[in-house]
């Protein structure tokens, strides 16, 4: 029989083992932990795409290099859409 409460958070079981899908205490400052570490580093990358990148890529390249415009753009559009996403579908299912 399928039981809604006992799927909705299957992929949190595998990836947090002290998640329950009883919300214990642990489990649900777990939820909120990574939710808010989720949405900083996606405002640190709306707002600082060149951290990201020296991050990456940075690091390999000796002398001075710099991301290009495109890749700028494109990571703080990519990071605007996740947090899009992660705000009005993935955070409402966990709680």
């Amino acid at each position: 029989m399928y039981n809604k409460r006992n799927t909705d958070h299957l992929l949190l079981t595998f990836l947090i083992p002290s998640f329950n899908c009883e919300y214990t205490n642990k489990g649900l400052i777990l939820v909120v932990l990574f939710a808010i570490l989720f949405v900083i580093i996606a405002f640190l990358n709306i707002f600082f795409p060149k951290f990201g990148w020296y991050m990456r890529y940075g690091w390999m390249v000796k002398g001075n290099s710099e991301p290009s415009d495109a890749y700028i753009l494109m990571s703080r559009i990519s990071s605007i859409i996740i947090l899009i996403v992660f705000l009005f579908v993935i955070l409402p299912s966990l709680f």
